[in-house]
């Protein structure tokens, strides 16, 4: 995934060993449903935290 974002200018993602179980799970929720929703607020607060 990070590739793909760094190949179209955008920073890779890195997320925090406190965070990976939630972030496993919102990818997780997200292939299931299709739905991003979840998945962009994590990254969002995810954002505003560090």
């Amino acid at each position: 995934m990070n590739g793909v974002l760094m190949s179209n200018g955008i920073d890779a993602i890195s997320i925090p060993a406190a965070k990976v179980q939630a972030f496993n799970e919102k990818m997780v929720q997200f292939y299931l449903t299709k739905d991003a929703t979840g998945m962009a607020l994590f990254l969002i607060e995810l954002s505003r935290s560090t």
